[in-house]
């Protein structure tokens, strides 16, 4: 029993030994020609569109600073030429001012007309008017059918209204406006 273990561990070693050797016989050794992180080959697949890239940028910068001397001439001109402006400002400044030909009188303010008032008659036996939009309010009167009422403001759901000097709302079917 015994036996058989130690021929089963030395297969064991035997198997391992022999897998090292064949992956380090057919792996690249670091410095030899297949080595690709060695190789010149390699350094220039990975340098040659770098190098390509900054002769380019190289050329547009050359293009760009005789662009740059171009609108260096440019500023100079419009500075000369803004000199020329406020000399000409500075004389006409010094003159005594020209009085209008014919002054334009001030514009009257337009008013708006009032609006033309509208009224609304009540379209129910007995309808509620209450204190605000909505039937959470209190009632403040109690008005018959076609009664009528001034309308202030319409809305979807609830109008209002003035009715006696008192402004309240009303429910919006139930007030018919012509």
């Amino acid at each position: 029993m015994q036996r058989k273990k130690v021929i089963a561990a030395l297969a064991i070693v035997l198997v391992y030994v022999f897998a090292i050797g064949t992956v380090t016989a057919f792996s690249p050794q670091p410095g030899s020609a297949d080595d690709p992180l060695v190789t010149k080959s390699y350094v220039d697949l990975v340098l040659g569109p770098l190098q390509d890239r900054v002769n380019q940028l190289e050329q547009d910068l050359v293009g760009r600073t005789a662009e740059l001397a171009a609108l260096k001439v440019e500023l100079e001109k419009s500075q000369q030429a803004v000199k020329i402006l406020e000399d000409k400002i500075a004389v006409l400044q010094n003159q005594p001012p020209v009085a209008p030909a014919d002054p334009v009188p001030p514009a009257t303010p337009v008013v708006p007309p009032p609006a033309p008032t509208v009224y609304g008659y009540i379209n129910g036996s007995w309808v509620n008017i209450r204190s605000g939009p909505g039937t959470n309010f209190s009632v403040v009167v109690v008005l018959a059918n076609n009664t009528r009422v001034e309308v202030l403001e319409r809305g979807k759901d609830w109008h209002k209204i003035k009715h006696n000097d008192r402004i309240a709302y009303v429910y919006a079917p139930l007030l018919r406006i012509p």
